[in-house]
């Protein structure tokens, strides 16, 4: 497009899809002063269009750089095992390299039997993680406990934060081993 010397334009933009968006612009043009061909550095601007409630979070904690890094919700800064994506589904600070809010696992006695529970904090606005809590023997092969066939129990812990504890199919027995633990899945 033509421009007169010292003249703008506006433009308005449109997206079809909700995500981030990335739009590169560059200016070229001839000098008034001397007539030479000018070329200005690429700009880049980010757009968040609709974002899901991961990219605020990552814009809270990471600035705007991070919300085009979806290998950044799998990074774990601190070596300690906990992914920034863990971070955001149970409400941690992905800055700090403490472990204190991760799910944890109780006994406590169901009608008369022993049975393992985990408890977990689930964060409100959390849409875009799908929580699933798995049973294991052995460590290597997971399945998914039905939360409609178990006891379950919601409430509030001291900071607001929904917690959510979900108890094992099997009661605790003495010639079986029993793991929990939750899987988090971002789903945009």
């Amino acid at each position: 497009m033509d421009l007169e010397a010292l003249g703008h334009r506006h433009y308005s933009w449109a997206f079809r899809s909700r995500g981030i968006h990335v739009a590169t612009v560059q200016a070229s043009g001839t000098r008034v002063d001397d007539g030479s061909e000018t070329v200005s550095e690429p700009v880049a601007f980010t757009f968040l269009v609709d974002p899901a409630p991961v990219h605020w979070w990552l814009l809270d904690h990471f600035g705007s750089a991070a919300i085009q890094s979806r290998a950044l919700l799998e990074a774990d800064p601190h070596g300690s095992g906990i992914t920034n994506l863990k971070a955001y589904a149970f409400g941690l600070d992905p800055n700090a390299p403490a472990t204190g809010g991760l799910p944890a696992v109780e006994i406590r006695p169901v009608d008369g039997e022993t049975y393992l529970w985990i408890v977990f904090r689930r964060p409100e606005g959390r849409d875009d993680v799908h929580y699933t809590v798995e049973v294991s023997t052995d460590l290597r092969n997971w399945s998914p406990v039905d939360k409609n066939t178990v006891p379950t129990e919601s409430r509030v812990d001291t900071d607001g934060t929904p917690v959510m504890a979900v108890s094992d199919v099997a009661p605790v027995g003495e010639d079986t081993s029993r793991y929990l633990r939750v899987r988090t899945e971002w789903r945009p």
